[in-house]
Formats: C-alpha cells, structure tokens, sequence
C-alpha cells in the first residue's frame, strides 16, 4: 500500500485504538472504577425485619415502617425512612454477596442475597427483607 493511501485510514487506525483502550477500561474489575451490579440498582421496599433480640413491639413498628432505599448507577444511594432521608455510596462484590456502604465518612459492609427482585442484607442474627418497588 502506498504512503498516500495509509495517511488516509491513520485517523480511522487511532480511532479504533482508542475505542479498544476504551473498552479494556470498560470491563476493568478493579472496584473502586468498576459499576455496581446493574441488578441492585433499583428501588428496593423493605418488606420484612429479623432481629431476635428484638421485642415484639419493636419489631412490629420496624416492620410497619414505610422504608425504601434506592441504589443508582453511578454507586450512590439514597434512602427515606419514614420520611427523613439520606445518602451514601456503595459497591458491591461481582457475586453480589458483600454489600458496602458508606454514609458520612462511616463504611459499613454487610452480608447480600441479591435476585431480580429481592434483596437480603444480614450482619450477625438480623436480617432486611427488600422487594423491589414496582
């Protein structure tokens, strides 16, 4: 080929670079660049509180709470517990087993059971029950 007709797809040749160095950057598994699971990332409704060194009473008005905790794609979340809101970041691990979640400098990481439309979170005997908001 000819000097002439390689000048001509030089610009085509980068562009093709770039969009492969894209893409590599694209399926990175390093977690602190990697997007969380597109799965959490919905608006989750707490259906269901387990805590046994709970009273009755407690765990009745837990239950009845209205909760919802939203987790969007860019790892942020934003949560409305009876109206008083909040927000955070999280990531979650490729088995969407180890949920981590951080709000006001605190990080916390908790136990996940993750579907298409549940959400456990555990830490120790007390457990979360989430569907998803429909």
């Amino acid at each position: 080929m000819h000097y002439t007709n390689m000048k001509k797809f030089a610009p085509l040749g980068f562009v093709v670079f770039a969009c492969i160095l894209l893409f590599i950057a694209a399926c990175s598994t390093n977690p602190t660049t990697r997007v969380p699971s597109a799965t959490i990332c919905n608006s989750w409704k707490l259906t269901n509180v387990e805590m046994p060194e709970a009273d009755s009473l407690a765990l009745a008005q837990i239950n009845a709470a209205d909760v919802m905790y939203t987790f969007k794609n860019d790892s942020s979340y934003i949560y409305d517990i009876q109206g008083t809101t909040g927000t955070g970041a999280f990531s979650i691990n490729e088995e969407g087993t180890l949920l981590t979640m951080t709000e006001n400098g605190q990080t916390e990481t908790i136990h996940s059971v993750l579907s298409d439309t549940s959400l456990i979170l555990s830490k120790g005997s007390e457990k979360m029950m989430f569907t998803v908001k429909k």
